[in-house]
């Protein structure tokens, strides 16, 4: 099935969210998330967040256990050797469609609570990627058949025209 990449740019990301997150939950049967870590260097201490041994996390991760399908690491940045990026997969069950309709497809934005300690959701279909949100550059991109594509733009969505770009995939 041939897919094309529409990317939904930064500004109107946010416009087109409620649409676009429908699409993805109703066609998608995985979900991929990618876990954030980060450092606060104090004077006499670190704080390391959405680590392994974050209470916070941990937490989070156990949320998610029963729906838990493997965890894959693997470089972020093939020319950088310490860009490790930590990714678990999903089953997308009911119940983690309901989270991401609670706290929407941006995940890591400082309120959320049922998402802690990940980012950038990548929607897939068996092993078909249909979607990915890049969160903190508020960014989607979507990978639809041109069937998929008529049914976005049926509800409102203009892919390939006007501020979002459409790219052939080769």
């Amino acid at each position: 099935m041939d897919r094309i990449e529409c990317i939904i740019p930064p500004g109107s990301a946010g416009t087109w969210e409620e649409a676009v997150r429908g699409f993805l939950l109703k066609n998608s049967t995985r979900i991929r998330l990618a876990q954030s870590q980060w450092m606060d260097f104090g004077l006499f201490r670190i704080r390391r967040f959405h680590w392994d041994m974050d209470p916070d996390f941990i937490f989070t991760l156990r949320r998610f256990k029963k729906f838990f399908l493997k965890k894959v690491s693997a470089l972020s940045d093939p020319r950088d050797r310490d860009s490790r990026a930590i990714h678990f997969y999903y089953k997308l069950s009911s119940q983690i469609q309901e989270w991401i309709n609670e706290e929407g497809l941006f995940l890591g934005h400082p309120s959320a609570q049922l998402f802690y300690g990940f980012e950038n959701p990548a929607f897939y279909r068996n092993n078909s990627l249909l979607g990915r949100v890049m969160t903190y550059e508020r960014t989607i991109a979507l990978y639809p058949t041109q069937s998929e594509k008529q049914e976005l733009e049926s509800a409102g969505l203009e892919l390939g025209r006007g501020k979002i770009i459409q790219l052939q995939l080769p």
